[in-house]
């Protein structure tokens, strides 16, 4: 029996959703390829393991404050930044069984 993240980060639910709206919110740059690799990249969802640890440790004392929020997307953000630059230069057209964003 494995560990379930889902159930763990269950209780992160809102705020996680709060990270979702935040990263969209940035998406956006009115240049075609670029918004469009964007909405690519972060359509396949993910555990957001990343973000769940700036939430959890910036609630550590209370509510999570709302600049968390932006931190945890900031985050995420940067984190696909990196998979998406370790796909170019490994020239990766798959990404855990979905087509890259260099692939695509």
């Amino acid at each position: 029996m494995g560990i379930d993240i889902k159930q763990i980060l269950s209780p992160l639910t809102p705020e996680l959703e709060q990270v979702d709206r935040r990263i969209a919110a940035h998406l956006e740059t009115g240049v075609p390829v670029v918004d469009k690799s964007a909405m690519h990249l972060f359509s396949s969802g993910g555990k957001k393991i990343r973000a769940s640890l700036v939430l959890l440790s910036s609630g550590l004392r209370g509510p999570v404050p709302d600049g968390a929020i932006d931190l945890a997307a900031a985050v995420e953000i940067i984190h696909a930044a990196s998979l998406v630059h370790d796909d170019i230069i490994d020239k990766s057209y798959m990404r855990r069984g979905n087509i890259s964003v260099p692939g695509k």
